[in-house]
């Protein structure tokens, strides 16, 4: 999403991923291995008790 983003934007990839990154808490996009733990730690057979829950996984978007 985020190389299709910057593709699109007709700007340098700096310059786009700074409009990306802009209204995020953390100031970064995700890293790929970062989303990947959050899937693992919900589709873990040790979390088997967690229903219902939304994970929020935005760098701090969802609490501003």
């Amino acid at each position: 999403m985020v190389d299709g983003f910057v593709r699109v934007s007709g700007v340098p990839e700096e310059e786009a991923l700074a409009e990306l990154t802009r209204g995020v808490p953390m100031k970064r996009v995700a890293e790929v291995d970062e989303i990947a733990t959050a899937i693992l730690f919900a589709a873990d057979p040790a979390n088997s008790f967690m229903t219902g829950h939304a994970l929020a996984v935005d760098g701090g978007v969802g609490a501003i």
